[in-house]
């Protein structure tokens, strides 16, 4: 996906080429776009907003269909709204253009722990070995300092770490007080290792989590994968999506019965 590298290095006009030769062969532009996060860009727009214009742009230049992989607004939203974001598509939509998107409904997700990392300081396996000395280090605790001002390490949980099993289903802020060091050291020291470790990230708002699901465009998809043996704290996405997202999506106040959200988790 674009977020992670190196698709993070893609530009726009490449992935026109590359979907224009996927639409030859009858084929769509499925996305894990560029941004989740509310975070602020250089033109003043939140970057989940403009991930998803460039994902629509991508379909509008290569005629060619395009579906958003589990859309979600991460920490720090910055105020935006499920509305927002749906506006969006909607628009595209109304323009002609076969735009739609899947959801998981739950308010956290998973993934490496260098997620946390901005990308001059990782490659598509991990950190960067120039960021894993002294000197380096010192610098990467410093920049994952800024990203515990808006999602804090009491949110980080562990779930998966053969190197050190005793973490699993701890926070960063749990072994941090634990081993009587600053949560940013025990984040680099976790990055920083041979086999860095899987966690869950509570970095969702609920409510937007809700507002997106109830429609017709929205399809309820896990973004999970088959649990390794053994693994004790697997995200619950794994294994529980479809249910709670027919519930989600009621609670949402969609429907009254559960047919339309039933549908939505049996036809994407």
């Amino acid at each position: 996906g674009l977020e992670y590298a190196p698709g993070c290095t893609s530009t726009t006009e490449e992935l026109v080429e590359i979907a224009q030769v996927v639409k030859k062969y009858g084929g769509i532009y499925a996305t894990h776009i560029r941004d989740l996060t509310g975070t602020i860009h250089e033109n003043g727009q939140p970057g989940v907003l403009e991930a998803i214009k460039e994902a629509i742009e991508i379909g509008r230049s290569a005629d060619i269909p395009v579906h958003i992989g589990h859309i979600q607004v991460n920490a720090p939203q910055n105020q935006v709204t499920a509305s927002q974001v749906l506006k969006l598509i909607e628009d595209a939509r109304r323009e002609g253009l076969d735009v739609t998107c899947d959801a998981y409904p739950y308010a956290a997700g998973c993934t490496w722990i260098t997620m946390l990392t901005p990308p001059k300081y990782k490659t598509s396996t991990g950190i960067r070995e120039e960021y894993k000395t002294p000197e380096g280090r010192a610098e990467l605790k410093k920049a994952v300092e800024h990203t515990f001002s808006y999602l804090g390490p009491e949110k980080v949980m562990i779930n998966l770490f053969p190197e050190k099993e005793s973490y699993e289903g701890k926070t960063i802020q749990e072994i941090a007080e634990t081993e009587g060091k600053e949560p940013s050291q025990v984040y680099v020291e976790l990055a920083c290792a041979d086999r860095a470790p899987m966690c869950i990230f509570h970095d969702q708002d609920i409510q937007i989590v809700k507002g997106l699901m109830p429609h017709e465009y929205l399809f309820t998809a896990s973004d999970g994968w088959v649990i390794p043996q053994g693994s004790d704290v697997p995200h619950p996405r794994c294994y529980g999506t479809f249910p709670c997202a027919v519930i989600v999506r009621q609670t949402a106040g969609e429907v009254k019965t559960s047919p339309s959200a039933a549908l939505s988790c049996l036809l994407l």
